[in-house]
């Protein structure tokens, strides 16, 4: 079991309404297990975990070199969960070992295109189309993508001022407001 309020988180904020569609779940005390991530949705997107890039809709979580845990994908659930239960179940989440410096690399084949400091910087929300912006020109110029993301990181993240799961803002918005 992993508890939650010792996570530190990589996003800023959670969508209210997401928040919102996973009370249900938790209230009749359900678990964000695979078997249930993958039945929950035909559109259940699987996140890549780890070097190895193992596919799985579990809640990734980074374990840098000096132990700090950190949420890299299934901030809302985590979220969520909080207001339930202070703890995630083993079967809830997946950790890899990364260390920070591999957070400052441009990967293109694992379309990692937003590379930041963890330690000082936070992930926005939704980076969504500045993502699809950089893989159409790394299709094109990956030279070119690259000066792209060193001149718009403020397009994907900004200085740290959230650190735990509580911290993260809950904010109701649609896709026109990001």
């Amino acid at each position: 079991m992993l508890e939650i309020d010792k996570l530190l988180v990589s996003q800023e904020s959670v969508d209210h309404a997401k928040i919102h569609s996973m009370n249900e779940h938790l209230e009749r005390g359900g678990i964000w297990s695979e078997d249930h991530l993958l039945s929950y949705s035909d559109n259940q997107s699987l996140t890549r975990h780890g070097r190895d890039g193992l596919l799985s809709p579990l809640i990734a979580i980074t374990r840098f070199e000096d132990g700090t845990l950190m949420v890299q994908n299934g901030h809302h659930r985590v979220r969520a969960t909080r207001a339930f239960r202070e703890h995630l179940h083993d079967e809830e989440y997946i950790i890899s070992d990364w260390e920070t410096h591999e957070y400052l690399q441009i990967n293109f084949e694992r379309t990692y295109v937003t590379p930041y400091d963890p330690r000082t910087h936070i992930r926005l929300l939704d980076f969504g189309d500045y993502k699809r912006k950089v893989l159409e020109l790394a299709a094109i110029d990956r030279e070119m993508a690259r000066e792209y993301i060193l001149a718009h990181t403020t397009d994907y993240c900004k200085e740290r001022e959230v650190h735990k799961v509580m911290d993260m803002e809950i904010k109701s918005y649609s896709r026109e407001d990001i």
